[in-house]
């Protein structure tokens, strides 16, 4: 025995009054609870506070699951201070005795997680109450090697590795940690009692993300772990080799390849396959995934959560299917960057599972330090299973919520994002679209410069476009005059829909080759919310008006840059606000502070602010539903007509619609789409469902939807440029043939697994995927999705199935038989 182990055993026999180690091993022994069957009531807790974690690491081992423990240790040391954590070595070749080995330190490639070591010092191994040990999974049969009061944990980064060791489901004095849904439903099959139950996710470290990914260049080559699944694999590369499919093992055979080469070799590759059972979250479907690969499963372990893998559903298998795999995995290799390209969520997904672990490591911490508020405030959620990733990573969205929500300070620089523009590319009269995109940057609309900027809930809104924009449009020379370079209008609107308004308003269009729009006031938009996130200024009408995330009412001065100064309706942001506050950025208050500031030139040293940290978008919202599936039930904030349009005043009132009130005791066409204004939605889609509304009616259909995730606001505004027939009857809610329907708070669009962004792409932020579908009595009947899936910031918009035409095939073809 080493000195280190044996000082653990002198420790250990002076903690619980025992002479040798054998009382001291009955002491440890008896200070566990006795276990209980599965489905006994759960146990009443015993979970004291904690100030330090031992993470139990076996020594000298390089995997993934001691890499994850490093992690654990590292990022509940940066949490703060009040938790510390140490790492606690042992040997990993013995599961029935705990070993000890004082000389073990963070394996080289783990030395950047900066961990310690527990030491044999007088008070450096567990030896308190405040003490919690975590134990990997693969180890609960040495876990009770400390004495009572030393409190323990397991992290349950599988389920199968641990071969059924662990008995114990009755103990209230043990806390469990999930790496998994897989995992947490394994624990809630046992009635384990939930409220000792956390969430604990853990990521691919940043190192280990591949460096310039090309789709392009690959071999038609299928990989596969050849420790996994190898009868599965065996008969599909039966056969698949016949039919020409090359197969390669990443390593076995006695060589095993460093991480570098495992790199390599998926960087080259076109597929991944894993028909193992998946015992939790595995790291190598995220590595090829990373890498550039398409990752086909089965459902089994892990694999049967989205939340676990979320990759999409066509690439996993429920049924072991020979043929049916073979024919994916052709269709892989065949059309690679069509395929590959389905997987960007999922990448996005595993790139912010390091931000996601550390919201779950500060809620952690909170559940060690404070044990009562974890039993008081999660135990009726826990136990109804809702502690889950998905819980998680609203945590997270909660987290940057409160940082997009609270406004820079004066002094502070804006953000440095990408506003994507439309510059014009010819002058007006000729053939073709006269507009291309543009990326422009914060440092080309701010650096050098003294700008007065004033930002707005939306394009086509009441007070926007009738006084806030009118106003600083009218005082434009005047403020020139007064110190100020350029004057800047901001919404979290596209290029498209901030153009049209703008024409809309009556702006003068500056027509030049080069222009990125107006002559006076400059129409910025912020589709994606990027800057309105950096400045602090992000807030919702998601009830009111049924908006998605926009611009609160600001207006400021920017010197090079800098904010000079900053004025914020009611001071501060309100979420869901009823009255929409117009008091302080007025063009009236901007010009008093002109009047009375020294004015000139920025000067300051430095840049931008950092761009915003984005939360991942939940799995669900971009799984598209099925075929007999209902469609969500959600409110749509519509505009009724209350008066006729010679009556004067504002003809409108809001209005609440139900899903029911469009599908219910109903057969309806709806399509959906990317963008309001923008060119394919304007030129052909609509325009195709417009003219095809009669003969769609005479094949047994009630009404036409036209959704998209914009607001009632710029919907009507759409579909009369569209020239459609307003019904302008009193309690109308648009116009007489296809129904313009706004999902702005894109509620519908994620309950139908339509979500997707084009921010780097278009400048939007969530927007609708382009699909169309028969609805009857509010079930989906037929769905037609562009591209099969998808596609995240996606470079084409495809338009070959959601057609008018194809669509009238279907209802053909459906009264025909």
């Amino acid at each position: 025995m080493s000195d280190f182990s044996n000082n653990l055993a002198a420790f250990s026999a002076s903690a619980s009054s025992s002479k040798t180690s054998s009382k001291t091993k009955k002491r440890k022994a008896a200070s566990a609870p006795p276990a209980a069957a599965a489905g006994a009531p759960p146990a009443e807790l015993d979970l004291r506070p904690v100030s330090r974690v031992f993470v139990a690491c076996p020594a000298n081992i390089m995997t993934g699951g001691p890499e994850a423990l490093h992690a654990l240790c590292a990022k509940i040391n940066g949490a703060g201070a009040a938790v510390q954590a140490l790492m606690l070595y042992f040997d990993g070749d013995n599961r029935k005795r705990c070993e000890l080995v004082g000389s073990a330190r963070a394996m080289p490639p783990y030395a950047h997680y900066g961990t310690a070591a527990a030491t044999a010092e007088p008070g450096g191994l567990p030896d308190r109450e405040g003490d919690l040990v975590v134990w990997p999974e693969f180890y609960t049969g040495i876990m009770d090697s400390f004495a009572r009061p030393v409190q323990t944990g397991i992290w349950w980064l599988s389920v199968d590795n641990n071969n059924r060791q662990y008995t114990q489901w009755g103990r209230g004095d043990v806390r469990h940690f999930c790496q998994s849904k897989y995992a947490l439903e394994h624990l809630r099959s046992k009635n384990v009692n939930m409220s000792a139950v956390s969430m604990l996710t853990e990521f691919i470290h940043k190192s280990r993300h591949p460096k310039g990914v090309e789709v392009g260049g690959r071999d038609d080559v299928v990989l596969y772990n050849p420790f996994k699944g190898q009868h599965f694999t065996d008969e599909i590369r039966q056969k698949s080799e016949r039919l020409g499919v090359k197969f390669v093992p990443i390593g076995g055979e006695g060589k095993k390849l460093t991480p570098a080469e495992v790199t390599a070799l998926l960087m080259k590759s076109k597929v991944y396959i894993d028909f193992g059972h998946h015992p939790g979250m595995d790291r190598l479907p995220r590595e090829a995934a990373l890498a550039g690969c398409v990752v086909i499963t089965n459902s089994e372990g892990a694999a049967k959560y989205a939340s676990d893998v979320p990759i999409p559903s066509k690439f996993k298998f429920k049924r072991f299917d020979v043929d049916k795999i073979h024919a994916r995995l052709k269709a892989c290799l065949n059309t690679f960057e069509e395929q590959t390209a389905l997987f960007e969520p999922y990448r996005a997904w595993i790139r912010d599972q390091e931000d996601v672990m550390d919201v779950v490591i500060d809620r952690l911490v909170d559940k060690l330090v404070n044990p009562g508020w974890e039993k008081e405030e999660d135990a009726t959620e826990a136990e109804q299973g809702v502690v889950k990733l998905a819980r998680v990573e609203q945590d997270l969205r909660d987290v940057l919520g409160r940082v997009y929500t609270t406004p820079v300070s004066e002094g502070g620089r804006v953000p440095d994002v990408v506003f994507k523009t439309r510059v014009r590319t010819a002058l007006p009269g000729g053939k073709g679209n006269p507009f291309d995109w543009k990326d422009t940057r914060t440092a080309d609309w701010f650096a050098g410069k003294r700008v007065v900027l004033f930002s707005l809930p939306g394009a086509f809104t009441p007070t926007c476009s009738s006084t806030h924009l009118p106003g600083y449009e009218a005082q434009y020379e005047q403020m020139k005059g007064m110190g100020v370079d350029d004057v800047y209008c901001l919404s979290v609107n596209d290029a498209f829909v901030m153009r049209n308004w703008g024409l809309a308003q009556g702006l003068e269009e500056d027509v030049s080759v080069g222009s990125l729009g107006f002559k006076k006031v400059k129409l910025l938009p912020d589709g994606a919310c990027q800057f309105t996130r950096g400045m602090g200024m992000s807030c919702t009408w998601e009830k009111e008006r049924g908006f998605g995330e926009r611009s609160w009412r600001y207006s400021m001065v920017v010197n090079d840059g800098v904010v000079e100064k900053l004025f914020v309706e009611g001071g501060k942001i309100v979420q869901d606000s009823d009255p929409d506050p117009f008091e302080v950025t007025d063009t009236d208050t901007m010009m008093a502070y002109l009047g009375g500031a020294a004015g000139g030139k920025g000067g300051v040293e430095g840049g931008f602010a950092k761009a915003p940290l984005n939360a991942s978008m939940p799995q669900a919202w971009c799984t598209p539903v099925e075929e007999g599936a209902k469609v969500p039930d959600v409110v749509f904030k519509t505009r009724e007509r209350t008066a006729l349009p010679e009556e004067g005043a504002n003809p409108f009132d809001w209005k609440d619609t139900r899903t029911a009130d469009w599908f219910a005791g109903k057969r309806v066409v709806l399509f959906s789409l990317p963008g309001a204004f923008t060119p394919t939605c304007s030129n052909t889609h609509l325009p195709g469902y417009e003219g095809a509304y009669s003969e769609m009616k005479e094949l047994g259909v009630d009404d036409v939807y036209c959704l998209s995730v914009n607001d009632a606001f710029v919907m009507r505004r759409w579909g009369l440029a569209q020239g459609l027939e307003e019904d302008v009857s009193v309690g109308s809610l648009g116009f007489k043939k296809v129904k313009l329907l706004p999902d702005g708070a894109c509620q519908f669009t994620r309950g139908m697994g339509m979500s997707c962004v084009w921010g780097s792409e278009r400048g939007f932020g969530e927007r609708s995927w382009r699909y169309s579908m028969v609805v009857n009595d509010g079930v989906v009947e037929k769905l037609f999705v562009e591209g099969g899936g998808i596609v995240q910031n996606s470079g084409p918009d495809p338009f070959l199935v959601t057609d008018s035409g194809t669509m009238l095939g279907y209802l053909n073809l459906k009264n025909r038989r």
